[in-house]
């Protein structure tokens, strides 16, 4: 399950893994913020989830709240079982900005591929 802080970052999530050719078989979740309330509940309705992955910001923000987050998930007995991790966009401050600096390079490296053409006057 992949945990997000908006949805528009849960929606650039799934276009930069299809543009990389993942296919994904799991659960997205935006948390409208960084309140755990809708993780929570989430999980409290699908106990077969065993391994939560929050794609929390990239800012002070998203990593206090991910630690806390995921030391509520270990501290409460009914998830005790689910494998947290945290995994921060390695460029761009969240995952929206990753996928416009990823098409911005794909841009730029089609447009660098394209044949140069000669014009020729006589």
């Amino acid at each position: 399950m992949a945990v997000f802080e908006a949805p528009i970052d849960a929606l650039s999530h799934a276009t930069l893994q299809e543009l990389e050719g993942w296919k994904w078989n799991g659960y997205r979740l935006s948390l409208g913020g960084t309140s755990h309330v809708a993780l929570t509940s989430f999980l409290e309705r699908h106990p077969e989830i065993r391994r939560v992955t929050l794609y929390m910001d990239h800012d002070l923000a998203g990593f206090v709240n991910a630690r806390k987050i995921k030391t509520m998930l270990h501290e409460d007995k009914r998830f005790r079982h689910i494998r947290v991790s945290v995994n921060p966009p390695r460029m761009g401050k969240d995952y929206n900005e990753k996928l416009l600096l990823v098409r911005e390079q794909l841009q730029t490296s089609q447009h660098q591929r394209r044949p140069k053409e000669a014009a020729v006057s006589i």
